[in-house]
């Protein structure tokens, strides 16, 4: 799944050094640290450095930043220097106050990049915030709004903070400030003493609750360290989907109702490309997405400004573009070329949780990373191959669950066809997803940042319909997601019936990702799992992949499946069946003393059933 783009936003002016540990559910994720250093002529400059640091899944995602702002005697920003690094390479930003604008350079591996953003009125450095905090917040109610750049983010915001309450805090007399943004849709807590400084600080994320406490050195530096984050913070992340749908790769058509756990949080704005709002209630909205068909595109002309490189999207990379020139070769028809390269990207990058926003320069040399970054190379490589491309960011079906991803959108026949490397299906994106918008994810990260708060852990998704292979099955509300009753278990969305072997009993069913399995039975030593798999880019491989898992040299056999061909092996104490449905792999493995007949008993049981 796709990584959750959040950024820590400082805003406090710390003294000349001042040291904050930051907790994430309860664990040390990593710290603040921040220095004050006067100038001459008046001038200060404020260096805020973070680190984040978490295991999820098995995987460290580390995040660093640093940033330099320096500002003239009456607290304004003058520039900012920020550098970030959430994978192997850092991504530098410069921002320089000329007038009304704002000089933007931004260099990621030997590439730079330029833009001038709107800047007008009095734009704070984080001295001058806390200057004019000293002045301004000092009883319950107070109110105090200014202008601040994030450079993380490329954008000038507007912050207000509201005296809430006078509140003692480790000791300290503190005010408690409600910090509200038009960057961020949520209003997190902070608590600072009489200097402006930084004692404490709340915020709901994704993962849970983050809470930043002033510390010594040592304890900062601690935190840093990271720490395992229990399951329940990355499955909160995720929204359990009320029934399983069968090839979800190849579902046309989906209606789905999405539920607000935080509705003061808003929504972001849904209405795009295939993708409609049926209905909307003070605390829900029904989306009907619809795969779109595209056979050529040779008449296509425009998009322009999504051909253009960035420091994300790095199509003027030396490699990306001698590389898409490579793979589509004299290939003129953007949907065809665009074709060719999202197979490219879908065999030839590998899944890295540990890996966070990683510039197309680096994935295309390292060829790992989350979603985000099989999206940024394939939008990328469009873009070198003279296909107009952008990111798009949502949620899609995978194991029983929603959970946040990216893909790529190419313009294509006079519309915008989704096109995904990381979940592949042949042609056009399934309908099994929702997005929250299309990104060239250096222009708008501000907007990308904005809708993944909104959206990731605080919402509900219920499937009330889908087409798929030209039927169409309606979810009817409270429907049971499985049966499984006595010696079978039932999934009426899946369209399958297993019957349970005499002795064995029924230990997981319909588990979620990250865990594949739908139906596992066992019998002491002996034991059945079935699960289901994407097919990829080639199935007949996959297949022989998940068969030669059980017995590399092993030949295969031939077999039924409820009158569907399957192929099967047998090893010394393993045997596994797998059958492709559409694009997905039904697979079977059994293990045991006799795990053959096994296998061939659970097959000889096996049913297809349908919705009426």
């Amino acid at each position: 799944m796709k990584r959750l783009i959040f950024v820590i936003f400082t805003t406090a002016a710390y003294g000349a050094e001042h040291w904050s540990e930051i907790r994430l559910a309860g664990q040390p994720t990593g710290y603040l640290h921040s220095t004050l250093e006067k100038l001459e002529g008046g001038k200060a400059r404020t260096t805020e450095e973070m680190v984040f640091a978490m295991n999820r899944l098995g995987s460290r995602v580390e995040i660093r930043s640093t940033s330099h702002t320096v500002e003239d005697a009456r607290g304004a920003m003058i520039s900012v220097i920020s550098e970030t690094t959430s994978s192997q390479q850092t991504v530098s930003m410069s921002g320089v106050r000329k007038g009304d604008e704002i000089e933007l350079r931004t260099k990621a591996g030997d590439k730079s990049y330029t833009q001038m953003l709107p800047a007008g009125g009095t734009i704070l450095g984080p001295e001058g915030a806390a200057a004019l905090a000293r002045e301004t917040l000092k009883h319950a109610g107070d109110r105090m709004s200014f202008q601040m750049f994030v450079a993380e983010i490329g954008k000038v915001a507007t912050f207000t903070r509201t005296v809430l309450a006078i509140e003692a805090v480790n000791e300290v007399t503190a005010l408690k400030v409600r910090e509200d943004s038009d960057i961020m849709p949520d209003h997190p807590l902070s608590w600072y003493d009489a200097e402006g400084a930084l004692v404490r600080s709340e915020r709901q994320m994704p993962f849970g609750t983050m809470v930043t406490v002033a510390s010594t050195r040592e304890a900062a530096l601690a935190a840093a360290k990271g720490s395992e984050l229990g399951e329940e913070s990355y499955t909160r992340t995720l929204a359990r989907s009320n029934v399983r749908l069968p090839d979800p790769r190849s579902i046309d058509r989906m209606v789905v109702r999405l539920t607000h756990k935080r509705p003061e949080l808003g929504w972001p704005a849904f209405e795009g490309p295939h993708q409609r709002v049926v209905e909307t209630t003070p605390t829900s909205v029904t989306l009907e997405i619809v795969r779109p068909t595209i056979e050529a595109s040779a008449q296509d002309s425009g998009g322009e400004p999504y051909l253009l490189p960035n420091a994300i999207l790095q199509s003027d990379d030396g490699e990306v573009a001698a590389l898409a020139q490579k793979i589509v070769g004299g290939e003129r028809d953007r949907y065809r070329a665009a074709r060719k390269l999202q197979e490219w990207v879908s065999q030839n990058v590998s899944l890295d949780l540990g890996i966070a926003l990683a510039p197309a320069s680096e994935v295309v040399r390292n060829r790992r990373g989350t979603c985000i970054a099989f999206s940024v190379l394939l939008a990328s490589l469009e873009r070198a191959a003279g296909i107009p491309s952008r990111v798009a960011e949502g949620f899609v079906y995978i194991d029983g669950i929603w959970g946040g991803h990216a893909w790529t959108e190419i313009l294509a026949g006079g519309q915008w066809v989704p096109l995904d490397s990381a979940l592949y299906r042949s042609g056009p994106a399934d309908a099994a997803r929702f997005q929250f918008g299309s990104y060239t994810l250096e222009d708008n990260l501000a907007a990308a940042n904005q809708a993944g708060m909104q959206m990731y852990g605080n919402i509900e998704v219920a499937v009330l319909e889908y087409t798929i292979h030209g039927r169409t099955v309606q979810v009817p509300a409270g429907a049971s997601p499985y049966t499984a009753d006595g010696a079978q278990y039932r999934n009426l969305w899946l369209g399958i019936s297993v019957a349970k072997p005499q002795g064995f009993r029924f230990t997981t069913l319909d588990a979620v990702y990250p865990d594949a399995t739908i139906v596992r039975m066992e019998n002491g030593s002996a034991h059945v799992v079935v699960t289901q798999e994407p097919a990829g880019v080639d199935p007949d491989a996959a297949a022989r992949r998940n068969l030669e898992e059980v017995a590399p040299a092993a030949s295969a056999r031939r077999m039924k499946l409820d009158g569907r061909v399957a192929t099967a092996v047998n090893g010394a104490s393993k045997a596994r069946l797998v059958e492709r449905d559409g694009d997905t792999l039904w697979v079977i493995t059994a293990e045991g003393q006799d795990a053959a007949r096994l296998l061939d008993q659970i097959a000889g049981g096996w049913k297809w059933i349908r919705p009426e």
